[in-house]
C-alpha cells in the first residue's frame, strides 16, 4: 500500500497580498472553486493508495479539516507541526506512521501547493517507480524541464531510458546561463519535491545520516495525542528538532537516491508569475481572476479581490488588489514579493499574517 503525505504548511509569503498566514496559498479556491491542497488531496484518492496522512500547521487545522470534508475524503491522520520545521522530519514522521499500519509501507511525499494537469501521467510515474522504492531506493521525481527556469533546482541523472534511474547529483537554483546549458544537456530535471520510498528506507536513513534528529522525533513522536480529528505533537521536544530540508538531511547524502523523470505539465505555484503561467490567456498574453480590463498592455496578469482593475500601457506587469492591499510588480520581480512581506513583518503590519475576509465552506 501507498501512504500518500500531503504537506500543508508554509504561507507562501510570494503569493502576498492574496496569500497570508492564516490563509496561504495552498488553501486558496484558484483553480476551479478547488484549492491546491484540494486538487493535491484528490490526485491520490484511488485504488492502490491509502487515506491520506496530512502533517501541516495548527494555524491550519480548521482549513485542512473543511477541505477534505468537501471533497468527502477523510485523513488516515492530520499531524499538527506547533512551528515549522522545513521537509526532514516531516518525511520521517509519515514513515513512522505509515510503518505502523504496514511494515511494508511505501510513503508518497507531496507537497500541498503544486498543479499537476496531465494528473495521469504523474500516477504513472509513480507505479513505475513502485518497485525500486520497494528495492530500497529514495526515488525523487524530476519535472522535464519545459524552460531554463532560475527558480527550480536541478537534478542530473545518469543517461539511460529506464523509468527511474540513478542521480548524480542535485543541483542548486542555477543562473540563466547554467539553466540555458542544462536545458540543452537533456540529463537535468526540476527538482519537484515529491518523494517515493519505503516506510524502512526513511527510518534507516535517518538512523544513519541524522541520527540526533532521528531520535529527536523518536521522543516527539511519543507524545502524540488526539484532539477531536487532530493529532497534536508537543511544542517543546518540536521545536527543538533541526530545521532542514530532507533534500540536505537525507537526499544529497544517501547512495541510494533514484530519479524519476516525468512530464506531466506540473507547476509550483511558488510566485504570480507562475499563476500567469497556468492561465488562460487573451491575444495580448494577458491573463486575469476577479473583473479586469487591459488595454494597450501586454502579458499582464490582474486580480481583483473585489471591484475592478484595469491595466493600461503595460507589459509584464502584475497588478493584485485586495480589499487592504494592492501589489504592483513587474513579472521578472516576482520572487522579490517576499522581501516586502518581511518588511511588513518587522514593522509588525497586520496585513501579512490576517486575510482581509474570513473563508468558510459556503463562502466568503
Amino acid at each position: 500500500m501507498i501512504f500518500p503525505c500531503i504537506l500543508s504548511g508554509g504561507i507562501g509569503s510570494r503569493l502576498w497580498p492574496l496569500s497570508r498566514k492564516d490563509r496561504p496559498k495552498q488553501f486558496l479556491p484558484l483553480f476551479g472553486g478547488e484549492s491546491l491542497f484540494q486538487k493535491t488531496a484528490k490526485r491520490v484518492n484511488h485504488s492502490g493508495f491509502s487515506a491520506p496522512i496530512v502533517i501541516g500547521s495548527n494555524d491550519h487545522r480548521f482549513l485542512i479539516g473543511e477541505q477534505l470534508s468537501e471533497l468527502g475524503i477523510t485523513a488516515n491522520s492530520i499531524l499538527l507541526e506547533p512551528m515549522g520545521r522545513n521537509t526532514a522530519p516531516p518525511a520521517l514522521m509519515a514513515a513512522l506512521i505509515a510503518e505502523e499500519s504496514d511494515p511494508d509501507a511505501l510513503v508518497l511525499l507531496l507537497p500541498s501547493d503544486h498543479l499537476i494537469r496531465k494528473e495521469e501521467v504523474f500516477l504513472e510515474a509513480v507505479r513505475g517507480a513502485e518497485q525500486a522504492a520497494r528495492d530500497g531506493a529514495i526515488v525523487t521525481f524530476g519535472i522535464k524541464p519545459s524552460e531554463p527556469n532560475t527558480g527550480y533546482g536541478y537534478i542530473k541523472v545518469v543517461p539511460g531510458e529506464e523509468p527511474v534511474r540513478r542521480v548524480d547529483t542535485f543541483v542548486e537554483k542555477p543562473d540563466l546561463a547554467r539553466a540555458e546549458s542544462f536545458l540543452k544537456d537533456g540529463g537535468y530535471f526540476w527538482n519537484a519535491g515529491i518523494f517515493l520510498y519505503s516506510a524502512k528506507t526513511m527510518i534507516e536513513a535517518f538512523k544513519t545520516h541524522q541520527p540526533a534528529l532521528y531520535e529527536g522525533l523518536l521522543a516527539v513522536m511519543e507524545t502524540r495525542h488526539s484532539d477531536l480529528d487532530f493529532t497534536r505533537l508537543d511544542a517543546d521536544l518540536f521545536g527543538k528538532l533541526e530545521n532542514i530540508s530532507i533534500d540536505y538531511a537525507v537526499m544529497e547524502k544517501a547512495e541510494n537516491v533514484a530519479c524519476a523523470p516525468v512530464a506531466p505539465e506540473w507547476d509550483d505555484l511558488g510566485s504570480w508569475s507562475a499563476i500567469w503561467t497556468v492561465l488562460d490567456k487573451d491575444e495580448d498574453g494577458n491573463s486575469s481572476l476577479g473583473d479586469s480590463r487591459f488595454l494597450g498592455s501586454r502579458n499582464c496578469l490582474a486580480y481583483a479581490d473585489q471591484g475592478l482593475v484595469s491595466v493600461i500601457g503595460l507589459e509584464d506587469v502584475m497588478v493584485i488588489a485586495t480589499s487592504d492591499s494592492v501589489l504592483v510588480a513587474h513579472k521578472d520581480k516576482a520572487q522579490d514579493v517576499k522581501h516586502v512581506v518581511d518588511q511588513l513583518k518587522s514593522e509588525g503590519r497586520d496585513e501579512v499574517d490576517r486575510h482581509p475576509r474570513a473563508y468558510k465552506p459556503w463562502g466568503y
